[in-house]
């Protein structure tokens, strides 16, 4: 039988396709696109019958008798014009299915397929399809969404243990898979549904957790080297990821069966990635492990059972900047400087590089992309005693691939998180746990704040590294602390969101601080709750400490 959606060939009785993850309802289990091949076939074979025929005809006429030889022929080269045609027309139908089909997507804050977008608000999560509101559920729900043709898949946050599916067609609301914390949806493959959970006894120790969603049976996948926040998807029927602590810059790339539970190393020193496009798989290389600015990166082309991997870009980290993404033919980079950052573009097949102006605005992140280019966000304003003062004004551009064109889309009061055709989507703050969402259609624009005085820094001298949760801070900022300072520098990132210490003296010395409020218990707190920010300096501090041997 073949997929109704996708046009891929598919076990008999399959429930869900194994490309797509589409439900294999009703409909016949014949391939789409046949019907032309079909009539192709049947005119076909009336031509043939009808050269026979002739031939028969001919055959009792002496002066225009043909050879058996010769009758033969051209029956075989009819026959041959004909099964070529029929061959053609199956070709262009399954190119044709292939150019339509959608795999699930994935996305945080902000997912778009098709009409659809699904957004977190204020503590809940809404549904739009034609830029009008048809479903939401309250409460806290997790920042990695998956979206497929059919349905939804979140996580519900505030109590760590459902992840759960909105199907869009029944417009029902259902529990899949429960009693796991940090649950995030990872990907399909046919029936099977699998989601990243944090391990029983350590949130940063990972598990891979399988739902069939024919058989309904769960089962965990303990793949190894699955440590704090990394990244994973999956390309056929494979799970690749990047594994590894999160506190080193090089970390092994695993391709994972989950039918075995058995993962082999591809590459023992990636940096970031890895990204899928086409069957091709997309990742980072790191020559000298290390975060040093003149580090050697290599964007690396892996195909999977092919042999090693080719290399398409060189360069330093500090020029290079980090793989955020690999669509429609283009690798982009969001590249940080002291004093400016940009997006450098890529282009696949002429090796071409480009780069965004964003006229000394700081910190750009590529935050939603189109078929004809990127959608970035940058912020203007001055980081005075760990506070952004004016307040941050987030302005969205659009990037155009072909001709390299940059056009301002609008700007927003809080952290631009993601684009769909017609709106800017943003948190009201840096905070992403206790942020508000909310959208603007494009070309909305906000007043620039004006500076009018420097804000107190009183406050400021209750941390080790103020604003570690909206600034980028380096390896040069923890030289001269000590190692007990540097351990709290670290702590202080989960203070911020109310972490429970179970450790005496860290309890103790946050309870000193105004700013903190205890209220997340250690084992129901995730590192979904971190912001991009916080976990950036969080690897750097845990690289400082390992590289010097402190606090370990």
């Amino acid at each position: 039988m073949y997929c109704q959606h996708c046009g891929k060939e598919l076990p008999e009785d399959s429930a869900f396709c194994r490309y797509c993850g589409a439900s294999q309802g009703l409909g016949d289990g014949k391939k789409p696109g046949k019907k032309k091949a079909a009539v192709a076939g049947i005119v076909a074979g009336a031509a043939v019958f009808l050269v026979i025929l002739l031939c028969v005809i001919l055959g009792g006429k002496k002066e225009k008798a043909a050879g058996p030889s010769e009758g033969t022929e051209t029956v075989r080269k009819v026959q041959k014009e004909s099964q070529t045609a029929e061959e053609q027309e199956t070709v262009d139908a399954e190119e044709t299915a292939q150019e339509e089909e959608l795999p699930a997507v994935l996305g945080n804050f902000v997912v778009q397929r098709g009409t659809r977008t699904a957004a977190l608000g204020d503590r809940e999560l809404i549904l739009y399809e034609e830029e009008q509101e048809v479903w939401s559920t309250q409460g806290t729900v997790g920042n990695r969404l998956m979206m497929t043709e059919d349905g939804l898949y979140y996580a519900r946050e505030q109590t760590g243990s459902s992840l759960e599916y909105y199907d869009f067609e029944e417009k029902t609301q259902t529990v899949i898979l429960g009693n796991y914390m940090g649950m995030e949806p990872v990907g399909l493959i046919g029936s099977k549904l699998y989601v990243k959970a944090a391990g029983k006894n350590d949130m940063d120790d990972h598990i891979i957790v399988e739902k069939d969603l024919s058989e309904g049976t769960v089962r965990e996948v303990p793949f190894p080297d699955m440590w704090g926040d990394f990244s994973i998807l999956t390309c056929g029927d494979r799970l690749y990821y990047l594994g590894g602590r999160t506190d080193v810059s090089a970390s092994p790339l695993y391709e994972g069966d989950p039918a075995t539970g058995n993962a082999v190393v591809l590459d023992q020193q990636a940096a970031c990635g890895p990204f899928v496009r086409e069957g091709k798989l997309y990742y980072v290389h790191c020559n000298e492990p290390g975060y040093d600015t003149e580090s050697i990166f290599e964007l690396t082309e892996l195909e999977p059972g092919r042999g090693e991997g080719r290399v398409l870009l060189t360069d330093t980290y500090g020029e290079m900047g980090w793989l955020k993404s690999v669509e429609n033919g283009y690798a982009v980079f969001d590249c940080y400087k002291e004093t400016e950052s940009f997006q450098k573009v890529l282009d696949l097949a002429a090796g071409t590089v480009k780069r965004t102006d964003n006229q000394g605005e700081k910190s750009t992140e590529l935050i939603g992309h189109d078929k004809e280019g990127f959608y970035y966000s940058a912020y203007s304003g001055e980081y005075t005693n760990g506070t952004w003062y004016p307040p941050k004004v987030y302005h969205v551009y659009y990037y155009n691939y072909a001709g390299g064109q940059i056009k301002d889309m609008g700007s927003v009061t809080g952290r631009a998180v993601g684009v769909d055709r017609d709106y800017i989507y943003y948190a009201s703050s840096e905070d992403t746990a206790d942020a508000a969402y909310g959208r603007v259609p494009f070309g909305s624009t906000v007043p620039e704040p004006v500076k009018t005085e420097t804000p107190s820094d009183s406050s400021d001298r209750e941390y080790i590294l103020p604003g570690s949760d909206s600034r980028y801070y380096r390896k040069l900022d923890l030289e001269g602390l000590s190692a007990e300072e540097i351990r709290i520098a670290r702590n202080e990132i989960y203070a911020r969101h109310g972490y429970m210490f179970s450790t005496q003296d860290l309890q103790e010395y946050f309870s000193g601080k105004s700013w903190y409020t205890p209220s997340v218990p250690a084992e129901e707190f995730s590192e979904g709750m971190l912001n991009q920010t916080e976990r950036a300096n969080l690897d750097m501090i845990k690289e400082y400490e390992r590289n010097t041997g402190i606090n370990q």
